[in-house]
């Protein structure tokens, strides 16, 4: 009898044994079954957050003492306005120089204007508009600054030096000077006819 029941009160536990040894084989020789079953548990990936994530410290990550883009932006937007602000400056000083000019020019006669003039070839456009200034009485201020501005943008293209030496050579009545500036024969006879003229009126 003895025989008989320990196999039955074993059965379920050899039963049990069998089908999941039975189970386990196919599961593991059947070709229906995909591969990614067996191997599920061992892979290893990395999800799209975790991707963003380490692309994103990555990109955190700056070098000691290195220049960021707003250090980029703010350095070429000094040297822009550096620029622009020497441009601006420039001009300032050549409208006043020119300006300056026309004020010395008016204190010369005619023709030490036109002799001074036309080494610039600008008799024709600059002599009327300073024989005007000169006719303007000492109360007529704000007509006399517009028309010396005026003068100013005329002559703001003549070349500094030149100009300044010809003014001081005419002042100073030297007329070697003033021809060897001017690399002609522009002093005159008729020129200096002129001037006396107008000396004695």
């Amino acid at each position: 009898m003895a025989h008989i029941v320990r196999p039955l009160r074993n059965w379920p536990r050899w039963h049990h044994h069998r089908c999941f040894r039975s189970t386990l084989h196919y599961l593991l020789h059947s070709p229906s079954v995909p591969a990614t079953v067996t191997t599920r548990r061992f892979s290893f990936t990395v999800s799209p957050s975790s991707h963003r994530n380490l692309h994103f410290r990555s990109r955190g990550l700056k070098l000691p003492n290195a220049p960021t883009p707003s250090d980029f932006r703010e350095s070429e937007s000094d040297g822009s306005d550096s620029d622009t602000n020497k441009s601006r400056n420039e001009k300032k000083r050549e409208a006043r120089r020119a300006v300056q000019w026309g004020m010395e020019l008016a204190n010369f006669s005619a023709g030490q204007i036109k002799r001074i003039l036309r080494v610039f070839s600008l008799e024709s456009e600059v002599l009327d508009a300073i024989l005007l200034v000169k006719r303007l009485g000492r109360d007529v201020r704000e007509g006399k600054r517009r028309q010396f501005n005026y003068i100013g943008r005329l002559l703001r293209e003549a070349e500094p030096e030149l100009m300044d030496g010809l003014i001081q050579a005419t002042k100073d009545g030297d007329k070697s000077k003033f021809q060897a500036l001017s690399g002609s024969e522009i002093w005159t006879i008729g020129d200096d006819d002129e001037e006396l003229k107008e000396n004695r009126i």
